[in-house]
């Protein structure tokens, strides 16, 4: 599948029976290649799942084209008076966005992003002209208060760089100086080494780019939210579940936050739809059905596995095809190399045959010594 089509997969119908109404459909989402544009596939993904662009039911894949001209055809009959973009702008971003996107996180809100570059900013402006919220969970805890007056200094994940760099030249600075005994550290180099350590801190233990502030945030959006969700560097669709109602049967504490499953490793699991997020390390969570229960023995070769087991099964599998392949290469190249090595062995015995017998050497080229020997008298110069 080439980097410009992607594969469709049917996740039944939608939207989730808590929201309510008699007007469900079938609902088909983009599936992500490897290494693929996760903003292009983010963005198509959740205005596939709101209703507003729609891939005909015949269609078993789409290209890059097709998507673009559905993608188009929306923004073209969306009123945008609160967009910065204007209409002609965001259609020529769209063809960037099949090259990813880099942002800045905040870690001030969960809707704070900044672009690396005016291609990025460009792209975070098409999600607010389709009017898709791009969020994330990576929140500073303000009930650790040296480390969250550390982030707000540093402004964003960008900022935190560059203050753990400062701290660290700072940290440099101060052991030249007690080399050199002189005692005193600028209030400036303190306050930097300070923040540096705290900022260290705080990435290595929010790794997973989600904090429990960032996941009681994300809780708390409106209920039927589909979202854009800045994950692991990668982006994702987020749906905020609505409550279950009391006389359900459902438990209370039922997950509300769900991930739209789109790794190719799925594709063919018709009962992995979603996972669930429970937690900051994914060992709470688990996949779902379209229809949000648990995915059971319909999950085939992964069910009974929490998410992130599955993920590494359904990769691992992959992996078993692709090495089978190369191993199948491998023999085919060594087969062929042992013959050339064999064939090569018999010639160069032949020969050394033919060298320790001169007489053999003469039966096979009888007519070679008559040949030198009138090429030697045509060739002799008197001096």
């Amino acid at each position: 599948m080439g980097a410009g089509v992607w594969k469709l997969k049917d996740i039944g119908l939608w939207p989730d029976v808590r929201a309510g109404g008699m007007f469900r459909r079938n609902v088909r989402v983009l599936i992500q290649n490897a290494n693929g544009p996760c903003s292009l596939l983010a963005l198509a993904n959740c205005l596939l799942l709101r209703g507003s662009i729609h891939i005909p039911s015949r269609n078993t894949s789409i290209t890059y084209d097709q998507l673009s001209l559905l993608i188009a055809d929306f923004l073209v009959t969306r009123p945008n008076d609160n967009s910065v973009l204007t209409l002609e702008s965001a259609l020529s971003i769209l063809p960037t966005m099949t090259q990813g996107l880099d942002v800045d996180v905040a870690f001030d809100g969960i809707n704070n992003f900044k672009g690396i570059s005016a291609r990025d900013s460009g792209e975070l402006s098409v999600f607010n002209f389709a009017g898709v919220d791009l969020v994330h969970g990576w929140l500073a805890d303000q009930g650790m208060k040296e480390e969250y007056e550390a982030l707000q200094r540093a402004g964003s994940y960008e900022g935190a760089q560059e203050r753990i760099v400062a701290g660290l030249e700072a940290e440099t600075r101060a052991v030249g100086i007690s080399e050199g005994r002189e005692p005193n550290i600028s209030e400036e180099d303190q306050q930097a080494i300070s923040d540096s350590q705290h900022l260290q801190a705080f990435l290595q233990n929010s790794s997973s780019q989600l904090t429990y502030p960032g996941l009681f945030a994300l809780s708390a959006l409106e209920p039927g939210s589909v979202v854009a969700f800045f994950r692991n560097s990668h982006l994702s669709v987020l749906y905020r579940r609505y409550d279950p109602q009391p006389d359900s049967g459902e438990p209370a504490d039922a997950p509300i936050l769900f991930q739209l499953v789109t790794d190719s490793a799925f594709r063919k699991e018709p009962e992995i739809t979603w996972e669930s997020i429970v937690d900051v390390d994914n060992s709470g969570s688990g996949f779902y059905s379209s229809e949000f229960r648990p995915a059971g023995a319909a999950g085939g070769d992964f069910a009974g596995l929490d998410a992130e087991h599955a993920l590494i099964n359904a990769r691992g599998q992959d992996r078993i095809v692709d090495d089978s392949a190369d191993r199948q290469l491998a023999a085919a190249l060594q087969d062929e190399e042992d013959g050339n090595a064999a064939r090569q062995h018999d010639q160069d015995e032949r020969r050394r045959q033919v060298r320790m017998n001169p007489a053999a050497e003469r039966r096979a080229k009888p007519d070679e010594g008559k040949k030198k020997e009138k090429k030697d008298k045509k060739d002799c110069v008197i001096m």
